[in-house]
């Protein structure tokens, strides 16, 4: 009797319970966006890539996103959304697309001169992707109470590529969610109201820069239990965002500053360095950068190996 009982606990162990929770996975994958979405069907959705691998390097898709979805047994994905051509929104476009399968892509028809955007047109077109452009409202899904809905914002205050950014509803038994893309104030402001209530989240646009929340989307939050803790709902809370915007924004200026002034603080302190050895803002920002760029890679590496370790314990 006990050793059944072993087998039937062993067997149960790897038998997967269906979950008809929806869910929001949002990666870290630095300064740029990727979602995935799961709705009580299981049906998974993915809004945004990431960004491409600095200097050839490999991309956050391919680093942590893939490895992520396969150690769930993620093979498929119902719809990848792209808000826009930006490198740190589709940079893992061509990766997600070569190693899931990608049922339907929705993109904007704001396509960018860059050449992220030249390389995810061709992909599309070399391998016949089924890709449908969204120039207005589209509603792609609407299953179980669950319902996915991307805008084309527009207005006359649109003008920007980044204000053009596709955004993302999501209503789930009438609690929403706003993704913005890039897009800021004026993206927001040309929606339909109908999109603006009984909003739960808002992932602001831009990564959260100057412009990109306002009092009414504060108070839409307030209304539905949204805060940020230790501060007052409403006008605090659009004031709170913009000081710590401004900071942040204040800070990467005065790095960048001083990068540009190094060459010459460096000329003047030690004018008799030899002609073979100099030191120039740009050579700096490429070693800044390629050393974020690792750190971000190893860091994302840590965190899978981690994370394979926690689900093996689970079983011991």
């Amino acid at each position: 009797m006990f050793f059944y009982s072993i087998i039937i606990v062993f067997t149960l162990t790897f038998i997967q319970i269906p979950n008809k929770n929806p869910e929001i996975i949002y990666f870290n994958v630095g300064n740029a966006d990727s979602f995935l979405i799961k709705s009580p069907s299981n049906d998974y959705f993915m809004i945004d890539t990431a960004k491409s691998g600095y200097k050839g390097t490999s991309t956050a898709a391919k680093n942590i996103i893939i490895k992520y979805m396969r150690d769930k047994g993620i093979k498929n994905l119902y719809a990848l959304i792209l808000s826009h051509f930006d490198d740190d929104h589709a940079g893992g476009t061509i990766d997600i697309l070569k190693n899931i399968n990608v049922k339907k892509m929705y993109s904007s028809d704001v396509v960018e001169d860059t050449n992220i955007s030249e390389s995810i047109q061709n992909y599309i077109k070399e391998n016949s992707i089924n890709e449908e452009i969204v120039t207005d409202i589209k509603k792609i899904y609407d299953k179980d109470e669950f319902q996915i809905t991307i805008i084309k914002p527009k207005g006359n205050f649109i003008k920007s590529e980044n204000q053009k950014s596709l955004i993302v509803h999501i209503n789930n038994n009438g609690q929403n969610f706003l993704f913005m893309g890039d897009g800021d104030i004026n993206s927001y402001n040309g929606l339909q109201e109908k999109y603006k209530q009984n909003i739960k989240v808002i992932k602001s646009g831009h990564h959260g820069a100057k412009n990109t929340v306002n009092k009414e989307m504060a108070d839409n939050l307030q209304k539905n239990g949204g805060y940020i803790p230790g501060v007052r709902p409403g006008e605090d809370t659009v004031k709170y965002v913009n000081s710590v915007l401004y900071r942040i924004t204040f800070v990467g200026s005065l790095a960048l500053t001083i990068l540009a002034a190094l060459p010459i603080i460096f000329g003047m302190v030690a004018p008799d360095l030899p002609s073979t050895v100099s030191i120039g803002g740009t050579g700096l920002l490429i070693v800044v950068g390629v050393a974020l760029e690792t750190y971000k890679q190893v860091e994302g590496s840590l965190a899978m190996t981690s994370y394979r370790k926690g689900r093996r314990n689970r079983w011991i």
